[in-house]
């Protein structure tokens, strides 16, 4: 199909709502995502979608290409960015909400290789200890228990205080991940509402539309109503002059005989 810049914004706002990008890629989270945004496509009257997973992303990632070279353009140019329009603003947002999906999903994905590195190593040294001879084994025990006597105070704050800045930091990461959501949903009400707005707004201009073509027709049905009876008027001027004529015609037709 071809696309128009009202097409284009809505894809925008529907991806927004949907946030595919919050997910890994070719996750089946982020596909049920990308079909919700088709669905609600297809849906709309107007304008009107006949539209597919692949189409959508092929065509959002063809405006998204577009905006980012047209934006270098202009920077280089100029030194500075033109006006924005809403599509441009939208765009503009999915590449920050996928920036911040891509970097939390990175972090993730790290957390998990390092808790599966911890446990490899913990399995790997349960092995090695049950290979250990149980002198070495007693031995080692007895220098990490004379280690763990030997432990100052010093080290168990230092620890402590790890553990508190380790907390802190969590409880930071916590609260602005709680941000992004609550900003993330501010946005998608927001985008919704404009939705709402624009479908209400196309619903007003179809009515003005019909009400503007039932009063064209009344009009010219009056007016073809007029005409007739001008012309039925008309009509009798011309039979009444005749029946006139033929009057006339026949008295001196009359006068002619008696002569």
């Amino acid at each position: 199909m071809a696309w128009t810049e009202e097409q284009d914004l809505l894809l925008c706002r529907e991806i927004l709502i949907s946030q595919p990008y919050k997910f890994p890629f070719g996750s089946r989270e982020r596909g049920h995502c990308w079909s919700e945004v088709v669905n609600r496509l297809n849906e709309c009257n107007q304008p009107r979608f006949t539209v597919d997973q692949r189409a959508v992303r092929e065509r959002y990632a063809k405006i998204e290409k577009y905006f980012k070279n047209r934006m270098a353009k202009e920077e280089r140019a100029s030194g500075i960015n033109g006006e924005e329009s809403e599509l441009d603003q939208a765009i503009q947002d999915i590449m920050g909400m996928a920036e911040a999906a891509e970097e939390e999903i990175t972090q993730k994905a790290a957390e998990n290789k390092n808790s599966r590195d911890r446990e490899r190593m913990t399995a790997e040294d349960v092995r090695k200890r049950s290979m250990e001879r149980l002198s070495e084994t007693q031995e080692r025990e007895k220098i990490e228990s004379e280690a763990k006597k030997r432990r100052s105070n010093a080290d168990t704050l230092e620890f402590l205080r790890e553990k508190a800045e380790k907390e802190f930091e969590m409880k930071g990461e916590e609260l602005e991940l709680k941000k992004r959501e609550i900003e993330t949903r501010r946005k998608k009400l927001e985008y919704k509402r404009e939705r709402d707005r624009f479908e209400r707004e196309k619903k007003e201009e179809r009515r003005k539309k019909n009400e503007k073509n039932e009063e064209m027709i009344m009009n010219q049905q009056q007016q073809r109503i007029t005409l007739i009876q001008q012309q039925q008027h008309q009509q009798q001027q011309i039979v009444q002059q005749m029946q006139q004529q033929n009057a006339a015609i026949i008295a001196i037709v009359g006068e002619l005989a008696d002569k």
